[in-house]
């Protein structure tokens, strides 16, 4: 139940609060009173965009609070979902600032619009004035079906599979993509694939053969000088080996009483086994070193040829080269396995389109078991409304994509005269005609819906005098069921209201405001006078809203 509203700050709304009945409450005023500004502060709890020109005082916060009273935990998993605190007095807020920034609250925890929109969408059913053009949109026929048929599972589960279906479809158009792109470019890559591969790279390589080349390119040069060496560590007479030799002698001589001796003759007889170790060595080093123009030719052939793929590749690196050569085979090998993934995927396909059609056709199942017990139950109730000729009927067309809403197409068939032909409700139905409809799929949702809270605005459009009665009392009926706030400017439908609100301006010298304020006794009788007689009320009228009231 939607118990309290409370509008601050809003256009020509200074400060309102208003407490409704869990029944039926009526709403009126004349026109360009305000009940549009009403409307529009109803909107932004909704979750509808706003602007800084909806401030009054463009240098204090707007608000708009409503408090309303869930009287089960069927919304409990929305709170859950989003990590609110759940309340079974509940208060939703929307703020708009003076900077033009707005906030959304539910029960003081912030949230974004799109959580307000979907917990109110949860709670409250809105028609506004331009709603009954909702009877020429398919998607609210089809919400109707599915809101009788309780077809909201089959929904889910065919709008689950549709999902499946169309993410594997794209996954298959851009495999296609891929392998039509790689097919323009496969020679380009087998060609390089097979240059990189037959260069049989090696990690390492380039600087292992740098270093060979600057050996050969410098051999005469290094075989000297290891010549020389080799001659300086062999035993000849003038080696260095034979020098040290003559200093172990001479040190031998002092050991019996020069005790440093014996540590200078361990260093001394350390080097020459080194420098006799080392001989051998550099003899071998230097048999090895030759030099060798056709290794140098060898090398060079090789080194131009990695830096030839490393320019051509825009690398530095037979590393990087070996990871380009790994990526070309990756694209070979996705080539080569692309057409056979596409044929299994294609399968899949097919069989999630199988899946698919039997989710739709189950959908369409239920929702076509529910057509007679609506036509019904719409007839019935258009005919009390003073259509008692009416003809009406749902027909359903499959449609050969796969929609959001599933794969049907309803149409509702009208014709308000015994004996003419069925057509189009949106083509031929006046607006007074219209009215009646709507309100009656509005009464037949507010049995079949969970929506505790039904505002209608002006759905009353078109009719007067006993039909408008009759809407009234349908109306009444309807909150029995449903807490109902209906604005309307009909003084039948104000009668049978448990609790009427006014809204009214208020002017001065300085500004003019919007108020709304509840009528009873004798203020309510002059407001249904008022709406049967105009500006003027008469005594006639006086006693009209007394019968109305009474005939309650």
């Amino acid at each position: 139940m939607f118990y309290k509203l409370r509008i601050h700050n809003y256009i020509l709304i200074e400060e309102v609060e208003i407490l409704f009945s869990k029944n039926f409450n009526v709403i009126t005023g004349e026109t360009g009173a305000g009940k549009s500004v009403l409307m529009g502060a109803l909107a932004l709890i909704f979750g509808q965009r706003a602007e800084s020109t909806v401030l009054k005082d463009k240098n204090r916060k707007c608000f708009i609070e409503a408090e309303i009273h869930l009287q089960n935990n069927k919304l409990k998993p929305f709170f859950d979902r989003h990590e609110l605190d759940f309340d079974t007095d509940t208060i939703i807020r929307r703020e708009i600032n003076p900077n033009g920034k707005s906030r959304a609250f539910i029960n003081d925890t912030p949230v974004v619009l799109k959580v307000l929109e979907q917990f109110s969408n949860l709670f409250f059913d809105l028609h506004s004035q331009n709603q009954n053009l909702l009877i020429k949109d398919e998607h609210f026929r089809l919400n109707l079906i599915d809101t009788v048929a309780r077809s909201e599972q089959e929904l889910l589960d065919y709008q689950e599979k549709r999902d499946s279906y169309y993410k594997l479809e794209k996954e298959i158009q851009i495999k296609i993509q891929e392998k039509n792109k790689i097919q323009k470019e496969l020679d380009f890559i087998q060609y390089q694939f097979k240059q990189l591969d037959e260069a049989n790279l090696q990690i390492g390589e380039q600087s292992q053969l740098e270093e060979e080349l600057i050996k050969l390119n410098n051999a005469e040069e290094i075989k000297q000088a290891l010549a020389t060496a080799y001659n300086y560590v062999s035993e000849d007479e003038n080696s260095a080996i034979t020098q040290l030799l003559k200093v172990e002698q001479e040190l031998s001589k002092l050991a019996s009483f020069y005790k440093n001796a014996e540590e200078y003759l361990k260093r001394i007889q350390s080097n020459i086994i080194d420098l006799q170790d080392m001989a051998p060595d550099l003899e071998s080093d230097m048999d090895a070193v030759e030099f060798n123009p056709e290794r140098i030719a060898e090398i060079n052939d090789r080194l131009n040829l990695l830096l030839d793929l490393q320019r051509k590749h825009q690398v530095s690196s037979s590393k990087e080269l070996i990871e380009i050569k790994e990526q070309l085979d990756a694209k070979l090998l996705n080539f080569s396995n692309s057409e056979y993934d596409i044929e299994e995927l294609n399968k899949c396909l097919k069989t999630l389109k199988e899946t698919l059609q039997q989710a739709s056709e189950k959908l369409t199942k239920k929702r076509v078991a529910v057509f007679e017990s609506i036509e019904k139950d719409v007839l019935g109730r258009i005919a009390k409304l003073g259509i008692p000729n009416a003809q009406f009927r749902i027909e359903v067309q499959s449609l050969d994509g796969f929609e959001i809403l599933g794969q049907d197409s309803i149409r509702f068939m009208f014709t308000a005269n015994k004996g003419s032909d069925l057509d189009d409700m949106a083509k031929i139905a006046s607006g007074g005609e219209i009215s009646r409809l709507m309100l009656s799929l509005k009464f037949l949702l507010s049995k079949s819906s969970d929506l505790s809270t039904l505002i209608l605005d002006e759905i009353d459009t078109g009719v007067s005098g006993e039909i408008a009665d009759k809407m009234g009392k349908m109306m009444r009926d309807m909150a029995k069921h449903r807490q109902i706030i209906s604005i309307t400017h009909l003084p039948q439908i104000a009668a049978k209201g448990d609790v009427h609100f006014r809204v009214q301006k208020k002017e001065n010298k300085q500004t003019t405001i919007t108020e709304v304020v509840e009528l009873k006794g004798d203020s309510r009788l002059n407001e249904i006078a008022q709406l049967l007689s105009g500006e003027r009320i008469t005594d006639a009228a006086i006693s009209n809203a007394k019968e109305l009231i009474n005939k309650v």
